[in-house]
């Protein structure tokens, strides 16, 4: 099925590419109009609808994508830029330098500060004040790692979603075709100081260089954030910093979730190791697969639900 958007191709940095689809205003004022009718005195009205009106304008959703994908990765993306534009918000996909098959040569720190670069873009050219990030598969590891060094303030950053959170180190290393000398090859490429060393794997078909295969199929890599096996104080070393209000949606049948692993209980101890989160909602969406294939309206329906309640609690909306 074809999908279209109308919106606003751009350069964020040099050949990074990023798409806005603008919020639809004439729908926010009715909504606006609707949600403070009978509840203020008339004499403060005007006063009201026009704060909230510049103050959610002026706000975007921002997806990033998982590993090896790029623009439209995701079934439901056409649905939410639907739906968030509908409540007033711009949404934006983007590239960064790890987008499709250059996945394997960048790393999270590359990621961090593509994400950076992109939203202060945003915020000079479009005069986006606040942003909501969603992130799918490796998406959700670009996230925590980029509020963890880059740390934007949480009035820049308020809300994070993660979507389809999944160890790719219980996924990779669980495969037949999994060779351990290839990580064992990237440890010792590191330790040389030839950490872009191409290493032979036979699991993807673009290149993946030694930093960044160590970082997805090693405990001590920097990707690993879901395994199955990190202890609780593990876990939480790793989610201690986020301060957002976070909400994790995971899939019961995640087909890169090993079987042996019981992932509504991971799913459990992931959410309860995001310790000084502002606010933690867990989603496990019954009969889901990975992408959410059959089951996005499920999805972008909770997302918006969790976005209006947590901006009426904040006066926004």
């Amino acid at each position: 099925m074809m999908l279209m958007m109308k919106g606003i191709l751009f350069n964020y940095k040099e050949d990074l590419t990023g798409f806005i689809s603008l919020s639809n205003q004439n729908q926010v004022e009715n909504k606006v109009e609707n949600q403070i009718k009978n509840q203020v005195k008339n004499k403060i009205k005007n006063q009201i609808k026009n704060q909230v009106e510049n103050q959610i304008k002026n706000q975007a959703i921002v997806f990033i994508h998982g590993l090896t994908e790029g623009f439209l990765s995701t079934s439901y993306l056409g649905i939410l830029e639907k739906e968030v534009t509908r409540i007033g918000f711009h949404f934006v996909q983007f590239l960064m330098r790890s987008s499709y098959k250059s996945a394997g040569l960048e790393t999270l720190e590359t990621d961090s500060e593509d994400i950076e670069n992109l939203l202060n873009f945003l915020q000079k050219k479009f005069n986006c004040e606040k942003f909501i990030l969603i992130g799918h598969s490796t998406g959700c590891q670009n996230i925590v790692h980029f509020l963890k060094t880059k740390k934007p303030s949480f009035s820049l950053v308020s809300h994070c979603i993660l979507q389809a959170p999944v160890s790719d180190r219980d996924y990779i290393t669980k495969l037949p075709e999994f060779d351990m000398n290839s990580l064992v090859f990237a440890q010792k490429c590191i330790e040389r100081n030839k950490k872009k060393e191409i290493i032979n794997q036979n699991i993807f078909q673009s290149p993946f260089c030694a930093e960044r295969w160590f970082s997805l199929c090693s405990k001590e890599g920097e990707d690993d954030m879901f395994s199955e096996d990190l202890s609780k104080e593990e876990l939480s070393e790793k989610f201690s910093q986020i301060l957002q209000n976070i909400l994790l949606v995971f899939s019961s049948n995640d087909e890169y979730v090993p079987n042996l692993v019981s992932y509504p209980n991971l799913a459990s101890r992931i959410s309860s190791s995001f310790i000084n989160a502002k606010s933690v909602t867990l989603k496990l969406i019954e009969g889901a697969p990975h992408n959410l294939k059959l089951h996005e309206e499920e999805f972008v329906n909770f997302v918006i639900e969790w976005i209006l309640k947590l901006e009426s609690k904040s006066n926004l909306i």
